[in-house]
């Protein structure tokens, strides 16, 4: 028997199925790895893709079914109010019927829109490195909110903020991706970036909260800027039957902790 290469090894261990399917005339890509078992649903970030949560489905035990799905890009079409709605529809038409609920950052936020607004769907959410500050408490969020909700886009915000290839190498540094970082995001993508942080800061999330009556995992790293900054963990009080782990890392937890949130996730979706 021929001796692969290591690197082979690695990539056949997390390849995973690559479908489409077309959902309200749009074409989502996702991976699909059967199993015996419930299903996991994965989402992925803000300029994350259906192959963010491969290295973490890669070390998923074979009793769960795991499927990780692209999201639109964010923007005025596609937002806090669209996204939950097409994850559900999503749901619907891969007749995955109960599925566990687990998303990174931006898609954990949708998670939990989700876990809310279609409890009928999700037998249980995973929130993942997700801001969910109490925004009556910041004062500092007060006052710039007002000028962020009033631009939402790089090119404006520099009359405020000064020179935009500044304020984009602030945002990759705020979110983790700094130098030698496999993200990279053109003016654009980050444009979309600054439009989701102001819909993020003015949602009212303490209502969503309340709205979920399924068992959450709540999981966050102990060097998360994007968390940090915001106090962004300040709401993971208010949910009525979550578990929040701190666990070492930053924000890039699916791509730097994927053992880690692997039996996390297993053992929360083993539990009764």
């Amino acid at each position: 028997m021929p001796v692969l290469p290591k690197i082979l090894i690695v990539a056949r261990r997390y390849m995973l199925d690559e479908q489409i399917i077309t959902i309200s005339g749009r074409d989502i890509k996702y991976l699909e790895r059967p199993g015996s078992g419930p299903t996991i649903l994965f989402l992925p970030g803000i300029g994350g893709t259906h192959k963010e949560w491969a290295k973490v489905i890669g070390k998923l035990a074979k009793c769960f079914s795991a499927v990780s799905v692209s999201l639109p890009p964010y923007g005025k079409n596609d937002n806090l109010e669209s996204l939950p709605e097409l994850v559900n529809e999503f749901i619907e038409k891969m007749n995955l019927n109960k599925v566990i609920l687990v998303g990174h950052s931006l898609g954990g936020l949708i998670a939990l829109r989700v876990s809310a607004l279609y409890p009928q769907t999700i037998l249980k959410t995973v929130i993942v490195a997700s801001p969910l500050p109490d925004i009556e408490k910041r004062a500092l969020v007060r006052g710039i909110l007002p000028r962020f909700s009033s631009t939402k886009s790089i090119e404006k915000l520099t009359h405020y903020y000064g020179d935009h290839k500044n304020i984009i190498n602030n945002l990759a540094r705020f979110l983790d991706y700094g130098q030698g970082s496999e993200k990279k995001m053109n003016d654009e993508e980050w444009s979309k970036l600054v439009y989701c942080m102001v819909d993020i800061v003015n949602h009212p999330w303490v209502k969503d909260i309340q709205g979920v009556r399924c068992p959450a995992l709540i999981v966050y790293g102990n060097e998360d800027r994007a968390l940090l900054f915001f106090n962004g963990t300040e709401l993971y009080a208010k949910f009525k039957n979550a578990v929040v782990m701190k666990i070492s890392g930053d924000h890039r937890l699916p791509r730097n902790k994927p053992e880690e949130l692997a039996l996390m996730i297993s053992g929360f979706s083993c539990q009764e």
